[in-house]
């Protein structure tokens, strides 16, 4: 069972700007990476954590310099109104991509600004 995801942010303004803003999550917490578990990972002592939830998924944002660059690793969310958060990225400035793939339906990513993929699809919808 998924307890929650971990990914990597650049600038603590992408919480409310993206996370909040557009993908509609709740802030519910901030804290520090226990000492050991940031040098070991990160090589830094410090790392601030943002927890931000959205129905039963919740997503551990950590502060770091680390741009994600893995290929094509993502997270793909379900939303009624797709377009509507997919429009929201848009205007604020964040990169989209949007296709029609070969079953006629349309396909949707935004990146955030740390390089983080984010597959919008419709809620329910079955591809």
């Amino acid at each position: 069972m998924l307890r929650h995801i971990a990914i990597n942010i650049n600038s603590s303004d992408e919480v409310e700007n993206f996370y909040q803003n557009v993908l509609g999550f709740e802030l519910i917490g901030e804290y520090y990476l226990h000492p050991s578990i940031a040098k070991t990972f990160f090589n830094n002592e410090q790392i601030k954590v943002y927890r931000v939830k959205k129905f039963n998924l919740e997503i551990e944002l950590l502060l770091t310099n680390t741009t994600n660059n893995s290929a094509f690793a993502h997270i793909a969310l379900e939303f009624w109104k797709p377009d509507t958060v997919f429009e929201k990225a848009k205007a604020a400035g964040y990169k989209v991509y949007e296709f029609i793939k070969e079953t006629g339906t349309k396909a949707r990513y935004i990146l955030d600004k740390s390089g983080n993929i984010f597959e919008i699809k419709n809620i329910n919808l079955v591809e």
